[in-house]
């Protein structure tokens, strides 16, 4: 059952009489199974279609009335597709290199290649995820936090197989187009707290797989040699020198 109520007008705006599957072209009962669509409007939404087969429809007269129902329509409303995302924290990935390692491929981060967990080089995921923001980009400190959270959400989309979703993958997409900006657009643009928030997200698959479910202990060794070293990952990147 839906309820029509405006910006349409009369007989629409108020009142409540029903009527039983009325089809618009015909004014008369739809057939059983038959299916119609209806514009519905909800307060704090926006108007449109909607598809599926309905019962009844609330408005104030006894008749219909196109500015009521549009329709008929027998259009098969498909289900939402539950989401399977995996999520970690840029701490779990800087002190799991042994699992880090086996979601590297292709990996980039600010148009850096991100190919090893060992610390020391420009290619180095671990310099991304452990990088030291108010230390190794002092001109910059934001840019440093915004690779370290890029870096965690591109490993957690590929840890679940794009699984979590086209409205992320295209916020990290937007967020990544900052890797150039200055500090002040990118703390402006909130991408730093958006990421942080997807990779501290709670996991939406149904059991924990392999090898997150055993993932054993840390191995920070390679974090800490990579916190503070001066390293930052991005195109202007020099190991063993500070950039940014």
């Amino acid at each position: 059952m839906a309820t029509v109520s405006a910006p349409y007008p009369a007989p629409c705006t108020s009142g409540a009489t029903r009527f039983a599957r009325c089809d618009v072209s015909t004014g008369s009962s739809l057939d059983d199974g038959e299916c119609v669509k209806i514009r519905i409007t909800i307060p704090g939404e926006v108007p449109g279609l909607g598809s599926g087969a309905v019962g009844a429809a609330t408005t104030q007269e006894s008749f219909c009335d196109e500015s009521c129902i549009l329709g008929p329509s027998c259009d098969v409303c498909e289900e939402p597709q539950p989401s399977a995302c995996l999520t970690r924290t840029p701490g779990f990935w800087g002190t799991h290199p042994h699992i880090t390692g086996q979601f590297l491929n292709g990996l980039t981060v600010c148009r850096q290649a991100l190919t090893t967990t060992a610390a020391g080089t420009c290619n180095s995921v671990t310099e991304a995820l452990c990088v030291a923001p108010g230390r190794e980009s002092r001109g910059n400190p934001a840019y440093a936090s915004l690779v370290r959270q890029l870096a965690a959400a591109k490993l957690n989309l590929a840890a679940s197989g794009n699984g979590c979703g086209p409205e992320i993958a295209a916020r990290i997409a937007q967020c990544e187009a900052l890797c150039g900006a200055s500090q002040q657009t990118i703390s402006a643009s909130g991408c730093i707290e958006d990421l942080e928030r997807f990779n501290e997200s709670q996991d939406t698959v149904p059991i924990t797989p392999p090898p997150f479910d055993s993932p054993g202990p840390a191995q920070p060794t390679q974090c800490q040699t990579a916190n503070g070293n001066g390293i930052v990952i991005g195109p202007s990147c020099t190991a063993g020198g500070r950039s940014r």
